[in-house]
């Protein structure tokens, strides 16, 4: 299993283990229990609740078998620096939650501001299972259908023909996989949804009518679905709220990233960058200050950890600080009030 030095750690898996013996129990004693009958829930107090009736399927693999977690979930040993400064949760056991949800193919949605660590967040988490990464970014695309489906091609070899999509082959993919569904509510045409939500759901099929005769993509086992979304008014094209259609796709839990505060911020760039810890520190109020303008509705958008990495790494690289954070976060303001209210906080930083 994974680093019980983490946040959470010995808690989760203290649970898991108990779970594991509690079932190994009933099973050598005949009373098997299969993955159908178990229901494991995410209660208020973060605890889980197991309820459990006698076996329907007397050959199937139980969850709760000895090595089981280890198998197939094939957790791996997490660096702490990978979590602990790099995420901002509502709640410690957050992530472990996640690697539970993973094995219980169970799909989550991460929300949060642009460059926050939702995506970052998916390379952490496959990494950490030994999965595969394949990311589908919605946010550059008006043509959501092309862009899951496929397009039409012409070669004198094949003449017309269609080409599956990355996501199609994705789908299909006979080793774990992890397929991150970016900013899925930069769905303008509702194109997007009306695709993907029969996907997600007990159907887990696709019809792909392109092709002749139209061809059933059935999701493989091996497949797992991250997806994030940004809202806010700063975002081109993003619904303001979820669907309900959305969140009933992802019953393996809704989460919810912010910015990092201001000692985990400062942290995190000095992890990075060989940069003072006083620069560190101005960098980090500044953006900070510029996230409260943007919470008041003064500027149209917050700096983002991204941006923020970026400028110390233009410190690191001899720029001084007023030049490096002007250069970075400049190209996001077209007000010329904002330019103003930014040049303010970067001469009192």
């Amino acid at each position: 299993m994974s680093d019980t030095s983490l946040p959470g750690m010995a808690h989760i898996e203290e649970q898991l283990k108990k779970m594991i013996e509690e079932k190994l129990a009933e099973s050598q004693s005949g009373q098997g229990v299969s993955p159908e009958t178990v229901n494991v829930e995410q209660t208020p107090a973060n605890e889980y609740s197991v309820e459990t009736k006698e076996v329907v399927k007397e050959e199937e693999v139980s969850p709760y078998s000895e090595g089981y977690f280890e198998k197939e979930i094939k957790i791996h040993s997490i660096p702490e620096d990978s979590v602990g400064p790099m995420f901002r949760f509502n709640d410690e056991n957050t992530f472990h939650f996640m690697l539970r949800n993973i094995a219980r193919k169970e799909w989550m949605l991460v929300m949060g501001p642009t460059g926050c660590g939702k995506s970052y967040l998916a390379e952490v988490l496959a990494k950490t299972v030994d999965h595969n990464l394949i990311k589908i970014n919605f946010g550059d695309t008006s043509n959501p259908s092309a862009k899951l489906m496929g397009y039409t091609a012409y070669t004198p070899e094949k003449g017309t023909h269609f080409v599956k999509s990355e996501f199609i082959r994705a789908l299909e993919s006979e080793e774990p996989t992890m397929v991150l569904l970016d900013e899925v509510t930069r769905d303008r045409t509702q194109e997007l949804q009306n695709i993907l939500v029969p996907l997600l759901d007990g159907q887990k099929q696709l019809v792909l009518d392109e092709t002749d005769p139209p061809e059933t993509i059935k999701i493989s086992d091996n497949v797992y679905f991250y997806a994030t979304a940004n809202i806010g008014r700063q975002y081109i094209g993003a619904t303001s709220t979820i669907d309900r259609a959305w969140k009933d796709r992802f019953t393996g839990g809704m989460y919810k990233l912010d910015y990092l505060d201001h000692d985990m911020e400062v942290g995190l760039l000095l992890s990075r960058f060989d940069i003072s810890k006083e620069d560190a520190s101005k960098i980090c109020k500044f953006a900070n200050k510029l996230r409260s303008l943007y919470e008041a509705d003064e500027i149209g958008t917050p700096v983002s950890t991204r941006m923020t990495l970026a400028a110390a790494s233009m410190v690191y690289d001899g720029v001084e600080l007023p030049l490096a954070l002007t250069h970075v976060t400049s190209p996001f303001f077209d007000n010329e009030d904002d330019k103003v209210k930014i040049h303010q906080v970067i001469q009192s930083s």
